[in-house]
């Protein structure tokens, strides 16, 4: 009998590690900005942002460079012609008038910052990301295969780039205040993009965990010491230390790019993975909506708490109503506007989004052992007996629901060195392809089994 070999992980299936981590850096953003405190931008969201984006663009250019670049495009541009179609009338009609006509071009593809008017800062601003991810996305199909092909040389240009700027060895804005913006936002940003690329190659999981922790932590603590030794206007915030924000990203997002969680829990239907994992999944499907909008919803929320006069309970609890109220308009915001990122995704819009109905149990695939020959002389085949593809009697390959799930096999597909000792289990049993469901105890033997023998973990590519 020959053991199937095992295959990859199909790429198709979501990375509930970078789900996780994208919504905790969008929810650490509003935080940041609703308390804009120095230590809260020790938390690298927008350098995981851009490395989750990165691991993602590689994957999509390893199937199409065309057409992710043009789905990436949409998911981009739709919620941004979506903002100018409401901003810049509202902008235009208080009065507002850009400095050069050709600038409202910005609005239609952010190469530099959109314009607007001074009040309206609160919904210009963080356009800055917009415009830092068209670049990055842009120079990617030029930039992937160079990283394939010289990636320590491709890794150090922009950090090289960065270090100048920070150290002041070259001044950015020689280059012009729109073009010096980017150059500065793409040298500290690329190298979290970049390691993306290496995160889909495989290249940080494959590396010595040793040295990753040891490299990724010193890079971190020389951010620190930079914004520590060299802060700006007396405040050792990131986000205003280039140099400090370069380093300390690139560290951080080094070590959690790292691990490699399955997080299949989020699957679940019962309390309490229902409610986290309905708003991991929102988050991430209205990331562009709350991102884009939750400025100005905290921008509002200071009128509104005045005018409900949450400031006469003193500032602590004034700040928190405040919070709650941009809390509550962001949320009305993602219900009122979250139809547009369906659009941008080519999904039919909804209000909010919902959890994909659970499949029922009679599609559950449990992995059955080919059969041997000769049971009495045939030696204990483990690849074959729970390999990650198990071919059926048609030849085609099935995938195992849960490669991870505690299974109760029946006890002579399986040697006793190979399972745990035989003991009493009640009411569910599993007898070759069959759930049964006892009303009284059963004899069998308890087996874990995975889908992947011999590996730590399966490795799921994004």
């Amino acid at each position: 009998m020959t053991a199937l070999a095992p295959a990859k992980p199909p790429t198709s299936e979501r990375n509930r590690y970078f789900d996780v981590l994208r919504a905790a850096c969008i929810a650490y953003v509003v935080l940041y900005h609703v308390f804009p405190l120095a230590a809260f931008s020790y938390w690298p969201r927008m350098g995981l942002l851009f490395a989750i984006a990165g691991s993602l663009t590689a994957r999509s250019f390893d199937a199409s460079v065309r057409r992710a670049v043009g789905r990436r495009l949409r998911r981009l541009l739709v919620p941004l012609w979506a903002t100018a179609a409401l901003a810049v009338p509202v902008m235009l009609g208080f009065g507002w008038r850009p400095s050069a006509s050709w600038e409202l071009l910005f609005w239609v593809v952010p190469f530099s910052d959109p314009p607007g008017a001074e009040w309206a800062g609160a919904l210009t601003e963080p356009l800055w990301y917009l415009r830092t991810y068209l670049w990055l996305l842009l120079l990617s199909p030029a930039l992937l295969p160079l990283f394939r092909r010289f990636p320590r040389m491709t890794l150090l240009v922009p950090v090289t780039v960065a270090v100048a700027i920070g150290t002041g060895l070259f001044d950015v804005w020689t280059l012009g205040e729109r073009f010096g913006a980017v150059v500065r936002d793409a040298s500290i940003y690329l190298p979290c993009w970049l390691l993306g690329f290496a995160h889909r190659d495989e290249w940080i999981a494959h590396a010595r965990r040793t040295t990753v922790l040891v490299g990724g932590g010193a890079l971190a603590v020389a951010g620190v010491l930079w914004a520590v030794t060299h802060p700006t206007d007396g405040s050792v915030d990131l986000n205003h230390i280039p140099l400090a924000q370069l380093l300390f990203s690139t560290g951080t997002v080094l070590l959690l790019l790292r691990p490699a969680p399955v997080w299949s829990g989020l699957e679940r239907r019962w309390w309490p993975y229902l409610p986290a994992n309905w708003l991991v999944m929102i988050v991430n499907r209205r990331a562009m909506v709350i991102y884009l909008w939750h400025n100005v919803a905290i921008a509002l929320s200071f009128p509104i708490g005045r005018a409900l006069g949450v400031w006469a309970a003193g500032t602590v609890v004034g700040a928190a109503a405040c919070f709650l109220i941009a809390l509550v308009l962001i949320c009305l915001g993602v219900v009122v506007f979250g139809g547009i990122e369906d659009v941008s995704a080519d999904r039919w819009p909804t209000l909010l989004p919902r959890l994909p109905a659970e499949p029922p149990l009679a599609s559950v695939i449990i992995p059955r052992r080919p059969a041997i020959p000769n049971r009495t002389t045939a030696a204990f085949d483990a690849e074959a007996t729970v390999a990650d593809v198990v071919a059926d009697d048609s030849g085609t390959a099935t995938k195992p629901t849960d490669p991870w799930a505690l299974g109760l096999l029946r006890a002579d597909q399986f040697p006793a060195e190979q399972s745990r000792p035989v003991r009493i289990v009640r009411a569910v049993g599993i007898a070759g392809d069959e759930v049964r469901v006892a009303p009284t105890s059963l004899l069998v033997r308890e087996v874990a089994w995975s889908a992947f023998p011999g590996q730590d973990a399966p490795r799921v590519r994004t």
